[in-house]
């Protein structure tokens, strides 16, 4: 009874969406600090409702995380916030229909808010927050999905058979690391690279000349600098002078 929940007609077609949802709401609130929740959810032509990505926002942090730039609202009045969800990679199938829930709490996937305007850890007054979300211009509330009409730039390559036996990857999807084998019919020149759904190189894991025979390769989520890569779909490219194969990884933190 506390969400706020629209679903789409049923798809006539396959939609493909690649990146970040955002959530760009206009809303107002009788507590001083509360939170906006988003879902999105794959509804299955059998009503079953699968979770593909969510995220919140606090509405005191709505400017910044630091103690002065705390703000606080005004009961009644309407503010713009946005919300991101973490980027994701998904085909929502024809007879399937999206699902947009909004609500204040999502506990325990988040910590509750006490909605109040004390400090942020002080839960003594704990009270009801009864929050509104605005619609119709100039209020209008949407969201923006990030829709991809044409195919990637990067796809599937068949393996080539005067270089590589075979290629796969355990655990996929994966969390901390996964591990590819792959197999060389001849000694040559091996690169060997991670991909984003973009096409941009975010790690280069080889770069050197390697005998015929059975490899492995280990790749921690990474990117070159150290840092690590946010959930997603990733492609491995193992690149010899005369073709090359890609391995679909499927990256969940």
């Amino acid at each position: 009874s506390d969400v706020l929940s629209f679903v789409s007609d049923e798809l006539q077609q396959p939609l493909r969406v690649e990146g970040c949802v955002q959530g760009h709401l206009f809303v107002s609130s009788d507590a001083p600090d509360t939170d906006f929740s988003l879902k999105l959810m794959d509804v299955f032509p059998d009503g079953r409702q699968m979770l593909v990505t969510d995220g919140i926002a606090r509405m005191r942090f709505r400017n910044g995380y630091t103690a002065e730039a705390d703000s606080f609202l005004q009961p009644g009045k309407m503010v713009p916030i946005s919300i991101t969800l973490p980027p994701t990679a998904i085909v929502f199938n024809s007879g399937h229909r999206i699902m947009i829930a909004v609500s204040s709490s999502n506990y325990n996937r988040f910590e509750v808010n006490p909605n109040n305007a004390l400090a942020v850890n002080d839960r003594t007054q704990r009270r009801l927050a009864v929050n509104t979300v605005h619609f119709g211009a100039p209020s209008a509330s949407k969201i923006s999905l990030p829709v991809v009409q044409s195919q990637t730039s990067i796809r599937p390559v068949a393996l080539g058979p005067s270089e590589f036996k075979v290629a796969t990857a355990y655990p996929n999807p994966f969390n901390q690391s996964t591990c590819i084998d792959y197999f060389l019919l001849h000694a040559g020149s091996v690169t060997i690279q991670v991909m984003n759904i973009r096409g941009q190189v975010v790690r280069t894991l080889y770069r050197t000349r390697q005998d015929e025979g059975p490899h492995q390769v280990l790749w921690d989520g990474m990117n070159d600098t150290g840092t690590t890569l946010a959930s997603g779909v990733y492609y491995l490219l193992i690149l010899t002078k005369t073709s090359r194969i890609s391995v679909k990884l499927c990256l969940l933190r």
